[in-house]
């Protein structure tokens, strides 16, 4: 009986082991299943994972590479518009300038044209002058000559000045001016044939009194005299004589050149009359 007993304990656990191995059996091979497929699954994840980074770095690129073209466009439409705009603006200028030049050289022309013909009119005016004081004797031409310069100087001084002085219209040396050149020289003839009357006397008669003497500044200066004592015992030779100086034309027309408004000789002097200047309305000529 007990061996009976023992015989189908033996077989029922012979029976447990078998179904529980065969349990294993098919544990194991479902888990290894399953362990295929979640494999096959995340490789398809991965794989479809890569593909979409694929697709959007491609559509990134791209975007950029459009985006870098509209900006390259755009600049280079900016530029030119800009160069176009110089270009109209410096063509403006420049045509502004040559407007500008083409009137300046077109008024330059015009004076040069208009100083030419000045010229000639004087030139001409002044062969004729010539001419008709050719046939004058020598005489006459040297002092009409003397008196159309003296009288033709105090007039242009008149037309400097404005008006001109009431000493200078009054003046006794006018008289000598327009006085001929052989009436000159008798007066020079007199004054050498006289005595040394005509030298003032206070220069003889020195004394110690204090005199005032007028610049020509218009200032006064306080002087004092020699006495007779210093004038005779200085050295003769130091002395000098003052002789006196005859009038002459030049001297008188000096003289009131410096009473009157002191004006520096220029080679437009020269010439007596207006007339006789080619260059008296000429706005460029040097003085």
């Amino acid at each position: 009986f007990l061996t009976n007993l023992n015989h189908q304990a033996d077989k029922a656990i012979a029976e447990i082991e078998g179904r529980r191995d065969q349990k294993l059996a098919e544990c194991k091979e479902e888990s290894r299943q399953q362990l295929i497929h979640i494999q096959e699954e995340h490789t398809k994840l991965v794989t479809h994972m890569q593909q979409e980074h694929d697709k959007r770095q491609l559509c990134l690129q791209a975007e950029h590479s459009e985006q870098l073209k509209r900006t390259q466009l755009q600049a280079e439409n900016e530029l030119r518009e800009k160069t176009t705009f110089m270009r109209k603006d410096h063509e403006a200028q420049i045509k502004a300038l040559r407007c500008e030049l083409e009137d300046e050289c077109r008024k330059l022309e015009e004076e040069l044209h208009l100083q030419k013909s000045k010229e000639d009119r004087q030139r001409a005016l002044l062969q004729l002058q010539w001419k008709v004081m050719s046939d004058k004797p020598k005489e006459d031409q040297e002092v009409n000559s003397k008196q159309e310069y003296s009288v033709s100087s105090i007039k242009r001084r008149s037309s400097f000045g404005g008006k001109v002085n009431q000493h200078e219209v009054e003046s006794p040396y006018l008289e000598e001016i327009e006085a001929p050149v052989p009436k000159l020289s008798k007066k020079v003839e007199n004054v050498k044939a006289g005595n040394a009357g005509g030298i003032p006397k206070h220069h003889r008669k020195v004394t110690r009194r204090e005199y005032e003497v007028e610049t020509s500044n218009g200032r006064t200066i306080t002087k004092k005299r020699k006495t007779r004592s210093t004038v005779l015992f200085e050295d003769p030779r130091k002395q000098k004589i003052n002789t006196p100086k005859t009038n002459t034309p030049r001297t008188v027309v000096k003289s009131m050149r410096a009473e009157g408004h002191p004006r520096p000789s220029t080679i437009g002097d020269l010439f007596s009359e207006g007339s006789l200047n080619p260059y008296a309305d000429d706005p460029y000529a040097f003085d």
